[in-house]
């Protein structure tokens, strides 16, 4: 695996927190949003709860490997969203106990083993799957352009260079409660994961 983080052109902080941990099998990138104060600090406590979180949930990812099925996949998809839960939790409260309320970060998260790969997401940071020559998004941007885009009310040019394509819809720390996807994929041999913020999707084309 590689990881890589960078501020960018545009802020002197940057507002991006990245976890990388094979041995648990946990790969997380969180974006604080929009530039907001506290941001950075909003990542990082998100990213920081699911490191804490991750051997506890790898010991259930094993538990699938060993016997696949509905039941186990399940088991590993209410574990991420209870942590999702955590995470949105302790942002929400820490913005509002050091000032900076309304704080949030987006979430885009692969738990790996076992030949599958669990997807936790929310806002617009992404994860890709490439097989075979081709690159595949496991997620939906959580935003108020891609909104506008599924219901026909907006054409996918237009929202790349619309004003409002940085509002997101769902993130953790907007509320106590968030909204998360969640998915299960079988992986395949070769098959390579990616997973980006909007600084890497929005200016390069897939």
């Amino acid at each position: 695996f590689s990881a890589v983080t960078d501020p960018g052109r545009k802020r002197k902080n940057n507002q991006d927190s990245i976890l990388a941990d094979p041995s648990v099998g946990i790969y997380v990138v969180a974006d604080g949003v929009g530039g907001r104060l506290g941001g950075d600090r909003a990542s990082a406590l998100c990213v920081q709860i699911f490191k804490e979180r991750a051997p506890a949930l790898q010991h259930l990812v094993s538990h699938h490997a060993r016997d696949p099925g509905e039941g186990r996949r399940n088991q590993v998809l209410e574990a991420l969203d209870s942590v999702c839960q955590e995470a949105s939790r302790a942002v929400y409260e820490m913005g509002i106990e050091e000032g900076f309320p309304g704080t949030s970060t987006t979430l885009a998260l692969a738990l790996v083993g076992g030949g599958f790969v669990f997807v936790a997401h929310a806002g617009d940071s992404r994860v890709y799957l490439y097989r075979k020559e081709l690159l595949r998004r496991l997620t939906e941007d959580h935003s108020m352009v891609n909104e506008l885009v599924n219901q026909g009310k907006m054409t996918a040019q237009d929202a790349r260079k619309s004003s409002y394509r940085h509002v997101i819809t769902r993130a953790l720390g907007n509320s106590p409660f968030v909204q998360v996807d969640l998915a299960c994929t079988e992986l395949l041999p070769g098959d390579r994961l990616l997973l980006c913020s909007d600084g890497l999707s929005d200016p390069v084309e897939p």
